[in-house]
Formats: C-alpha cells, structure tokens, sequence
C-alpha cells in the first residue's frame, strides 16, 4: 500500500497514510483554494498518472518542476521518486536506477491486481479519482474517467476490471474478423488491382 509521499516544494513534512480510510480535509474556517484537490491529483500522479504537470499548472507555474517522493509498503518496502518535469522516467530508490511510467504502472499493477490480466493499472484505479481539475465529478455519472465518457469504454474497462472480459473479448476479435470478410466481398477493402468487375 502506498505509505508516504514527499515533496519539500509544496508539503512540509512527508503526508503518510495508514490502512483504511485517509481524509483530506480543509481548514476549519471552510476557505477553499488551499491545495484539497492538488494533493488528490498528486496522489493520482503518485498512482502513475500524467495529468498533474498540466491539470495543476498554475503550481508548477508558481514553485516550478519538482520531485515527488513515494513510498509503498508490500512485502517489503519500496521507494520512488517521480519528477513533474519528466514524467516518463521514475527513479528507483532502491535500484538507483530509471523505469519508464509504463514499467512504473507494471509494477503497481502487479502488486496491487496480480491477478487481472485484462486490465492496465490505469484502468483499475483512474475510475477512483473524482478531482475538480479532471472534470469528472458528475454525480449522475460515476463511472466516467473523464467527462461524457463513451459507455462502451466504460462497460468494456468495468468488465475487464471483474475478470470477465474474456469472453466479450473472442466474440470482439471474431467480429472484427466477419466485418473484414464482409467488407472484401463487397469490395469496400480491395484495391484496384483486386477487382474483377
């Protein structure tokens, strides 16, 4: 699980989470503007996300690029550190070296969904993250990564999320198959020189 994140340019003192439910909560004067939703699209970014740099630009306008360290807790711990500035190479505290984002993803993914072949990392949990910046809050539609999302994408990541898009999937690959038949015998898909009318 994810235990800590750090960030000496916007947070003091590393923001840790325990098991269970974690809050963020404003102050007790209710003022909005104090940082609720950058540090719920910091938490996306730390779960492999790429939409803090430009949903949150107005702070990398004002402190500039910065370095997020992440700390998780598996069967042992392991540490990262992800730079706004280049959101594609993750350091690996531990390795002293740099993964890609998609590697990054791959490791989440296989710690947090081992079992689910179907689904990206991206897929389980981007559904999770209701931000104002991300313009997906709509209570009438809770389902929506992003705003007015298509439902086929919807129906098509819920069921590969449950493990049971397996099935839908052979009869989508069998379909795609029968509309290419279907569209050389009526000559929508032959070039000139495979004509013979």
């Amino acid at each position: 699980m994810l235990k800590s994140i750090s960030c000496e340019k916007l947070i003091k003192s590393p923001i840790t989470f325990e098991a269970g439910l974690n809050a963020v909560v404003g102050a007790d004067d209710a003022h909005n503007s104090i940082g609720k939703s950058s540090i719920l699209m910091l938490i996306d970014f730390v779960f492999g996300g790429n939409d803090f740099p430009s949903k949150c630009d107005d702070v990398v306008r004002n402190v500039g690029d910065f370095k997020v360290g992440i700390e998780f807790e598996f069967e042992k711990p392991y540490s990262f550190i992800r730079d706004t500035g280049n959101i594609d190479q993750i350091y690996r505290v531990e390795c002293q070296d740099y993964i890609t984002s998609k590697e990054y993803n791959a490791f989440l993914k296989s710690k947090y969904f081992p079992k689910n072949e179907a689904a990206s990392f991206r897929e389980c949990v981007s559904g999770f993250f209701r931000v104002y910046q991300r313009n997906n809050y709509n209570d009438k539609r809770p389902l929506d990564i992003v705003s007015k999302e298509n439902w086929d994408a919807i129906r098509k990541r819920t069921l590969k999320i449950f493990g049971k898009y397996g099935v839908i999937e052979s009869l989508e690959k069998y379909k795609a198959i029968a509309t290419k038949l279907k569209n050389d015998i009526n000559g929508k898909c032959l070039t000139k020189s495979y004509c013979i009318f």
